[in-house]
């Protein structure tokens, strides 16, 4: 089965839009989209299609407390993407290939003591290149596979800065990762995605103060001119059990840690550092032509750290020409 096997998993990076409500945040990321099989990939043509869905009732502080007042957010989100992997030239031993995935917001609402704000709209562009290894052995017994990518987000999409929700983020973004499944036994797969993220400034954010104003001045406040999201590391990691050739079942989850403050301005924030982690159960389909896979997967986030906590689901549809 395995050897059939074409396309299987590549990378995702999906904009969950600018929450940047009189604060700075980070505009979201792959956080679950791939779990069972990532490291997978064969020469070919693909078409992968995701629907997202997440709800949170709480928003947390830098301590991990619950934000008293009203906080919420719901978000229902499609991802499409188009991707291909050449058979040759090999690069370091690797099939090149490239993809171009493009996230479009149906439903992104954010509601607080201060505003209740809703978009539905085309998000920002990505475009990446990746290498994709055959299968090796670790310790000459292990089966893996591997694969590494840089993602480059392009500031295509959707954005006004006279509102704190967004679908794009008026912003570059850098994303490589470097993603492996190894098979332990002839059944139980690991898999993860190691990831980096970078973003450039925003030259026109949302209404927040400059650390340069006073409050207590007794003058106009004086907006800032210029917003960067921190520098943030994550992981997607998942193992699945293979209960028939062609239907597995797992767990998956994902860990951030941002790693560099947000700045306003050129000043960092302090304490503005987020982190999340999420657990759940999955399931994957692989159809006997191997043309069809079917994830289904969920997250309940246990911990968080200065942004949304929540729980998500996602369904991914990837075909295989």
């Amino acid at each position: 089965m395995l050897k059939c096997l074409k396309i299987v998993s590549f990378f995702v990076l999906i904009l969950l839009a600018n929450q940047s409500y009189a604060q700075v945040s980070l505009s979201g990321g792959n956080l679950g989209y791939t779990s069972f099989m990532d490291g997978f990939g064969f020469p070919g043509f693909i078409s992968d299609q995701y629907l997202y869905y997440y709800n949170a009732d709480d928003f947390t502080d830098a301590y991990e407390n619950k934000k008293p007042g009203k906080n919420k957010m719901h978000n229902l989100l499609l991802l499409t993407s188009f991707k291909y992997v050449a058979k040759n030239p090999k690069i370091l031993g690797a099939w090149p290939g490239f993809d171009v995935e493009l996230p479009i917001l149906l439903d992104l609402k954010v509601a607080n003591d201060r505003f209740n704000q809703g978009e539905t709209d085309i998000g920002d562009l990505f475009i990446g290149g990746f290498l994709q290894w055959p299968q090796m052995k670790l310790f000459n017994k292990i089966p893996i596979w591997q694969r590494a990518e840089i993602l480059v987000k392009f500031p295509t999409g959707h954005y006004n800065s006279d509102n704190y929700v967004n679908a794009g983020s008026n912003v570059f973004a850098i994303n490589p990762y470097y993603a492996f499944t190894a098979f332990v036994t002839k059944k139980i797969e690991v898999s993860m995605r190691l990831f980096y993220l970078w973003n450039s400034k925003n030259d026109d954010p949302a209404k927040i103060p400059s650390p340069e104003w006073d409050p207590k001045s007794g003058t106009a406040p004086k907006f800032a001119d210029s917003t960067q999201q921190g520098q943030a590391v994550w992981a997607n990691f998942a193992s699945s059990y293979g209960i028939t050739d062609n239907f597995r079942l797992g767990i998956n989850g994902y860990y951030l840690e941002q790693i560099s403050n947000h700045k306003i301005d050129g000043h960092d924030i302090p304490n503005s550092r987020e982190r999340v982690l999420a657990v759940g159960p999955g399931a994957m389909y692989i159809s006997k032509n191997k043309k069809e896979l079917v994830w289904v997967n969920f997250y309940d986030e246990v911990l968080t750290k200065n942004r949304s906590q929540g729980v998500a689901g996602i369904v991914r549809w990837l075909h295989v020409f």
